[in-house]
Formats: C-alpha cells, sequence, structure tokens
C-alpha cells in the first residue's frame, strides 16, 4: 500500500486506480492467505473474512485480479476497511433496493415512441418513463416473458393463449441510481466488474433492462434467480438460489443433457438485448450474497424495527448502525 495513507484512503487510492499487472500464483496465494489469518481490529467483526472470500471466490476475472492485487499487499486494518467498503457499496444497497423496493409503473400505452428509440432509453432514470420504456421493451421482447416466453396479458386475443402479467425489471436496481453517495457505489462496481460501461444516468438503458413475469422479477431482484452468460452470443444459463420458489420452475426452459436451463434472446427491433456484462456483474453478486450467510445477516439488519427510521425512502441510511448490527 501507498506509505502514509489511512486504511480508508488506500481503498479509495485502490478504487480510483488504473488496471494492474495480472496477479501471479503467489500474490493469489497470498491473497488467500491474508484473508485466512485475518485477525479483526474491532471486537464485533464477524462479516470481513466472509464478504473478502465471497468476493474473491465469485468475482469475474477481471474484478477479482484487482481485488487481489489490493488484498495481497494489505495490513489487518486495510483488509477490514475494504471489507465494509465492499458492504456499504454494493451489497448493502443492492440489497435494501430488494427490501425495499418501489412499485414499477403499470404499462401504459403511448404515442412517443417513434424515432431513435435507443436514445429514449436513455433521457431520464424517472419513474414515470417506465410505461414508456416497458412497452419499448415489450415490442424487443415479442411481448413475451424472456424465460417463460409467457405472452404478456395486455396482448392476449384469446382464453386459449397461456399470458401472464409482465414487469419491467431491471438488473442493475434502478434504486442505486438514486442512492446516497452514488459516486462511491458506482466506483466499487466499475472497480470490480470493469466490463460493466453503464452508469447511474444509465440505469434505464436497454441493457439493463428485462421483460419478466411477476415472479421472476421479483427473484431477480432478490437475487434468487440470475444469468449467467455462456460463450455463445446472447445465449444464457439459468441459475436459481436458496429463496427461489420451485413451484415456477416448470415456466423455465428444461435442463438440457447437462443439467443446465439455457436461454437465448433475441431482439425484434434492433433495440440492445441485456448486457451480457451486466447480468455476469449481477450473476456474480448472487453468487456473493448466497455463498454463505451474508444475504441472511444484511436481511435481518433490514428488518429491524429500528433500520425503519435509519433507512429514508430516497435510499440515504447512517451505513454505520446498519454495519454494525451484521
Amino acid at each position: 500500500m501507498e506509505a502514509n495513507l489511512s486504511p480508508e484512503e488506500s481503498v479509495l487510492s485502490w478504487l480510483s486506480s488504473s488496471e494492474e499487472q495480472p496477479p501471479t500464483l503467489e500474490q493469489e496465494n497470498s491473497a488467500r492467505q491474508k484473508v485466512e489469518d485475518y485477525r479483526p481490529p474491532r471486537h464485533q467483526d464477524h462479516y470481513t473474512k466472509p464478504i473478502l472470500a465471497a468476493f474473491m471466490e465469485h468475482l469475474p476475472r477481471d474484478g477479482k485480479q484487482a481485488l487481489v492485487s489490493f488484498i495481497a499487499g494489505a495490513d489487518d486494518q486495510e483488509l477490514f476497511q475494504l471489507a465494509y467498503h465492499l458492504y456499504t457499496t454494493i451489497l448493502l444497497p443492492l440489497q435494501a433496493h430488494s427490501q425495499h423496493a418501489v412499485t414499477p409503473s403499470p404499462f401504459v400505452d403511448s404515442q412517443d415512441c417513434e424515432g431513435d428509440v435507443y436514445q429514449t432509453m436513455l433521457e431520464s432514470a424517472s419513474r414515470n418513463d417506465q410505461g414508456r420504456l416497458k412497452k419499448l421493451c415489450l415490442e424487443r421482447d415479442d411481448w413475451r416473458c424472456m424465460l417463460s416466453n409467457l405472452l404478456d396479458i395486455s396482448q392476449r386475443k384469446n382464453h386459449g393463449t397461456k399470458a401472464a402479467s409482465t414487469r419491467l425489471a431491471h438488473i442493475l436496481p434502478f434504486s442505486i441510481g438514486k442512492w446516497n453517495d452514488t459516486g462511491s457505489i458506482w466506483a466499487a462496481l466499475h472497480r470490480l466488474f470493469p466490463a460493466v460501461t453503464i452508469g447511474p444516468s444509465d440505469v434505464n438503458d436497454s441493457s439493463n433492462l428485462m421483460t419478466l413475469i411477476v415472479p421472476f422479477e421479483i427473484c431477480l431482484g432478490n437475487f434468487s434467480l440470475a444469468l449467467e452468460p455462456t460463450d455463445k452470443p446472447n445465449e444464457h444459463e439459468i441459475l436459481t438460489f436458496p429463496g427461489f420458489e420451485t413451484a415456477y420452475d416448470m415456466l423455465l426452459p428444461r435442463p438440457n443433457k447437462d443439467g443446465a436451463r439455457i436461454v437465448k434472446f433475441r431482439s425484434h427491433t434492433g433495440l440492445p438485448l441485456p448486457s451480457p456484462a451486466i447480468l455476469r456483474a449481477h450473476a456474480s453478486i448472487a453468487e456473493i450474497l448466497k455463498s454463505n450467510d451474508i444475504f441472511e445477516r444484511i436481511q435481518k439488519v433490514l428488518q429491524m424495527p429500528q433500520t425503519t427510521r435509519h433507512l429514508s425512502a430516497d435510499g440515504t441510511t447512517e451505513l454505520d448502525f446498519l454495519f454494525w448490527r451484521l
């Protein structure tokens, strides 16, 4: 680490730095050992080890490379500060979104969708635009849920057609575009997921949007459902985690001979499809949250009665209050 920097400054300096050389095997082993040997600088610390171990295990290669390089040269104070930063800039905001989600606007018709439809997606991150955005994505997705292929209920012509209500689903949550200290959140996301190129003003970009039936939209938001890109264009493996409601298994594609549920996306209007980089980031975060009891701990914090007065509707929060109750 750089000389004369506090642990917090060391983490912030790392977040703002450019890409490093790929870590050597020695550095990777050193980083793992550093986490294993970690001794808490504070008594009430049950999260630093599991958080760092989970991020090291489940980040994509480029993000893992950056994390290993920092951990290999960090002391215990810096490891503590790193885990704190990952908790407050990634894990807590994303979980607070799923716990305090805002109900999406209902589908509304719009005559305002002609011209450059892709630019329309980028104009605003306001909830007032959700009806228009949903229509654009429904048209892109052939008016169907992207995972179940069920027709949107608004398009059902006869009672013999299977249809269901759909929602406009954000892969990276809408609310993190509005969260307090947005810059820190996106700096952390871009450092650990360099392939993700959208920012807080782009959460309504079509690359971050999917048409899903209501149960799947909920599961995507609470990280019990994710999609891992395969090596084929627009093809993804559907992943489910604890908390996924298995009654809906029958609505997913059938497993192939290897047991994988595969879905292939197609744009019917030319509007860009969900970004593989964004889907991979979401899947990595799901793996991190579900790899141990991190998810359950954060859920318990968010369900505490006294948490309500510390977590406001616009996303601002007294992070230290929540952090020390993990």
